[in-house]
């Protein structure tokens, strides 16, 4: 763990562990693009791209909940079916069933 102090009154903890740096959640913070290179199932963290928590499985990564536009939806190619999250272009929460996005 590794703490800086930006300002006299500010302190900022970050804690590097074996997902990456972890934010005040305690959940593991990544992109798409920087999730883990080898996850094992129960991997869990917190992904920007798509504003969501998401956790490896079997079956590829689960999103247990995300906001998104229909451009910055999770990419489909390692999904998990029964992913979701809010569509704030439609204002609906969609889920992933492994084709095609649905209204929930």
């Amino acid at each position: 763990m590794s703490t800086v102090i930006v300002q006299p009154d500010i302190t900022v903890v970050v804690e590097v562990g074996q997902q990456g740096p972890k934010g005040a959640t305690g959940l593991a913070l990544w992109t798409t693009a920087t999730r883990p290179a080898h996850p094992v199932a129960g991997d869990t963290g917190f992904n920007s791209d798509f504003t969501g928590i998401e956790t490896y499985t079997a079956l590829g990564w689960l999103v247990i909940t995300g906001i998104w536009t229909f451009g910055s939806r999770p990419p489909t190619l390692s999904l998990a079916p029964g992913s979701m999250g809010y569509n704030t272009e439609i204002a609906t929460l969609e889920q992933w069933n492994g084709e095609e996005w649905k209204p929930k």
